[in-house]
């Protein structure tokens, strides 16, 4: 306001002059005492006062044409600097006030920031110009100034009066320390920041100097923090329930998470050609990709049966006839695209239906509806009741498949592989690729259907066989078009205070529409040990990974149960229970014959191990109770979803039931320890009772997949005397709360199937178990390692390995079986399917097993 009211004092001003020309004044003008400037003959302005022709001295002087500076009595047209007069400092440029300039201007005092002409000496701020951003004081840079200054855009790190752009730092003014990021104070930024002092805690961009506690940070590195310095010298103590922003375990990988989603995309790109393939239902992933055999041929990289199938000419190129290789077929052109409707293929000897297109300029393109890359499965089909039949849902190589109990495959969608790096693995030359697992077909509360599948990110947070992973949930609705990327919603409750997290492949339920249960295994540092076991340097901290289950809906957080919570499970664990040996730099792990050094996830110690989560509904509609399975703690537990309180313990070192004794064997946990186990390395426990509002009445009912895990290499029998073996079985098991107890029946031992066909029927990891009826049990055989890693093109590689208890069965691809369905009524096998690796697909690092197998009535 100040500099408008100088300029309009100096156009008023200008106004009062007694003339103003340019023109040599006559005689007369100036005996009249003109005062003014006056060009001469000579070409040269000068400044007349009062009719004197003005001699020496600095003046500004107007006339129509601006305000000009006098030297010694003329205009000097070569000055460029700033100039004073009665209303203030001018910037002249070319001996005129140039108004239109904003920017630093330079004389003997100093450099000015000029507004619109005028030295502004109200300016207190960081400003712009040609030269760069100062600090400004009072209207002039303050080369003096080294600190944080304000303007507009933010604070700035100021050194010599000018702005580093480059300080990446923690630095001060008066009003404190704060976080710098490219020079700029970060205010969103809560973290860890190093300057010359040492290494401080960031709280919303400033160094509180009032935060005395642990702290981790995004690397999963624990801190002890004194007085927001952290002290290197110590290891952290934290206290997990009393966390808050930025300390103890809070974590954030939204980040990460964007990159990664956008680096491992689970459509692939479509061939670009005439013409684009598309289900008209909406189902993702429909598209045509090029074969790696045969120039002109493409593949559906997915395909629903009886879903009718588009295949639009991209451009002006439109397409003339199209011919199918299936007599029955309904394809037709019409406008110049096709359309035909693929029936369910055979899955165990597939038929592939070729349309063969030709566009108007005569090129040909023959469209496969069995994907080139697609997995063999072999199939015994001895005839599934009517009143079981359904559809399988499962995955194998990079595939979700659905084959019906006719042994038709109604589904499937190719997920493209990506080469990942996994620790030092690929200096061993074991390559790695990214996981796409745990395909299911879900039924909600009220009856929608959705598709789920895991889809992983993070390979190095992998362990050496898998065992759990990181990534995100793909969604699908009922058409199986893709609608939701699910992951570990941030959290703001003051217990359990974290951002985005990572969701593991064990356990995905859908609830209904953005209704999710979902399961994250994250890498924390815990500091409530308990003294019966030993952290770090005998303390009570060591790096974990926990499981963290939560509700969530439409994005936000309704419940969450965090097993670090519960200081019990670390002295139940049974395996991965060396706690004082964690570390975040990576442990030694096992990859078939060869050791990666360092190995991130088993430096971890996973200590838990959650593999299922199964839920109950109040009356109200609103979740209750959750059923957990913890593999490394060889035991099911029920949680109070409401309270987070262990209602029973079912197995394992704390089990709080008993009268299961006749299906125990003895064990011992990674220190030697000896207890009764019901299940050791069990998965997948589900609740078998629920009615269809979801709830229980009477006595609990739950199935539970048992791996019974022995040692290596996992067989039926021993390697030496006394050795536990692998004896994969299936359990129901009824419980009695009040009266603590557990009853088993209708056990199904994996080596009773194996008597009737020959096959292992035998899992290390994984699996899955439905109880649907007692003529259809679905049992899902999960991964056997010893098995499913042995190349298929080296089917020989362990025949001398073979189990004494089945000499018959060599140790190949192809000797296990995907799933089994079984007639419990009748002892027989009524449905199993096996799988045989694509022949294009041999060098696949991945083992060739499905995580788990599902079955529902369609």
């Amino acid at each position: 306001m100040r500099s408008k009211k100088v300029r309009a004092a100096m156009i008023a001003a200008a106004a009062c002059l007694s003339f103003t020309s340019v023109v040599a004044p006559s005689a007369t003008a100036l005996a009249a005492g003109y005062t003014g400037l006056a060009q001469e003959a000579n070409g040269n302005w000068y400044y007349y006062n009062n009719g004197q022709k003005v001699t020496s001295g600095t003046n500004l002087v107007q006339n129509e044409y601006g305000w000009w500076y006098v030297k010694n009595g003329q205009i000097d047209f070569a000055y460029t600097g700033l100039a004073q007069n009665e209303y203030g400092w001018w910037y002249v440029r070319n001996g005129k006030i140039d108004f239109s300039y904003t920017g630093l201007a330079q004389n003997e005092y100093g450099w000015w920031r000029i507004v619109n002409g005028m030295v502004d000496f109200g300016c207190n701020s960081v400003e712009n110009s040609e030269y760069g951003w100062w600090k400004i004081a009072n209207g002039k840079v303050d080369f003096d100034y080294t600190g944080i200054a304000q303007n507009p855009y933010g604070w700035w790190r100021i050194v010599n009066g000018a702005v580093d752009f480059g300080c990446n730092s923690v630095e001060s003014n008066e009003y404190g320390w704060f976080y710098l990021k490219d020079g700029k104070v970060d205010f969103s930024y809560n973290g860890l920041a190093s300057n010359q002092n040492g290494e401080w805690m960031i709280e919303n961009g400033a160094v509180t100097f009032n935060y005395t506690g642990a702290y981790m940070d995004a690397e999963g590195k624990g801190h002890v923090v004194e007085n927001s310095k952290v002290n290197n010298g110590l290891v952290a103590d934290i206290d997990y329930l009393n966390a808050k922003q930025n300390t103890a375990q809070y974590f954030d990988y939204s980040e990460k998470i964007a990159e990664q989603m956008k680096a491992y995309p689970v459509n692939p790109e479509a061939a670009k050609i005439d013409i684009a393939a598309e289900d008209a239902n909406g189902a993702s992933g429909v598209v045509l990709t090029a074969s790696r055999k045969s120039q002109g041929d493409y593949c559906l990289n997915a395909l629903v049966a009886g879903h009718k199938i588009n295949l639009n000419a991209t451009g002006d190129n439109k397409v003339a006839t199209a011919v199918s290789s299936n007599a029955d077929s309904d394809i037709k052109v019409t406008d110049g695209n096709v359309s035909f409707t693929p029936a369910a293929i055979n899955a165990d000897d597939p038929s592939d239906e070729v349309i063969t297109v030709t566009m108007t300029d005569g090129t040909e393109y023959r469209v496969h509806t069995v994907n080139e890359l697609l997995p063999g499965m072999d199939i015994t089909n001895n005839g599934v009741k009517a009143s079981d039949a359904g559809v399988y849902t499962f995955a194998l190589d990079h595939f979700f498949l659905r084959v019906n109990t006719e042994g038709e495959l109604v589904y499937y969608r190719y997920i493209p592989q990506y080469e990942v790096k996994v620790d030092d693995r690929d200096e061993l030359g074991v390559k790695a690729e990214n996981m796409a697992e745990n395909f299911a077909a879900q039924d909600a509360i009220d009856g929608s259907r959705y598709y789920t599948a895991f889809i992983e990110l993070e390979p190095t947070y992998r362990n050496a066989m898998g065992g759990f992973s990181s990534g995100y949930y793909l969604v699908m609705d009922e058409n199986y078009t893709d609608i939701d990327e699910a992951t570990l919603a941030a959290n703001e409750d003051e217990k359990h205070y974290h951002g985005q997290g990572y969701l593991d492949q064990h356990e995905f339920v859908v609830l209904g529409k953005n209704h999710y249960i979902n399961l994250s295994y994250t890498p924390v540092l815990a500091d409530n040990l308990p003294e019966t076991v030993k952290g770090l340097d005998g303390g009570n901290t060591a790096y974990v990974w926990v499981g963290i289950i939560q509700e969530v809906k439409d994005g936000k957080v309704i419940k969450e149960i965090n097993t670090g919570d519960y200081p019990l499970l670390y002295e139940s664990a049974v395996e991965s229970i060396n706690y004082s040996e964690s570390t975040l730099d990576g442990a030694p792990t096992s990859i078939g014959q060869q050791t990666v050094q360092k190995n991130f996830a088993a430096g971890v110690k996973d200590y838990v191990h959650v593999n299922s989560v199964d839920y109950t509904l109040d009356a109200n509609g609103n979740t209750d109770k959750i059923l957990v399975s913890m593999r490394d703690q060889s035991a099911v537990y029920q949680f109070d979803f409401n309270t987070g309180a262990i209602d029973w313990i079912l197995g394992g070192k704390a089990s709080t039931l008993k009268g299961y004794e006749g299906y125990t064997s003895t064990r011992t946990d990674d220190n030697g320890v000896a207890f009764q186990a019901l299940t050791f390395g069990q998965h997948f426990a589900r609740y078998t009772n629920k009615d269809e509002n979801g709830m229980i009445t009477g006595n609990t009912q739950i199935s539970v997949f048992d791996n019974h895990t022995g040692i290596g290499p996992f067989l039926t029998s021993p390697t030496y005397p006394g050795a536990p073996a692998t004896l994969t079985r299936t359990l129901q098991v009824s419980i009695n709360e009040k009266k603590g107890t557990a009853k088993v029946y209708n056990a199904i031992k994996g080596t009773d199937l194996t008597d009737k066909n020959g096959k292992y029927h035998i899992a290390s990891h994984c699996g899955s178990v439905q109880y649907d009826s007692d003529t259809s049990v679905t049992i899902g055989w999960g991964l056997h390692g010893v098995i499913d890693n042995i190349p298929a093109f080296v089917p020989d590689q362990a025949r001398k390995n073979l189990d004494a208890n089945y000499p018959d069965i060599a140790l190949k691809q192809g000797c296990r079986p995907v799933f089994t369905d079984y007639n419990m009524a009748a002892g027989t096998i009524s449905f199993e399917l096996t799988p045989v690796r694509n022949q294009m697909n041999l060098d696949s690092p991945d083992a060739l097993f499905s995580y788990r197998t599902y079955k529902n009535a369609y």
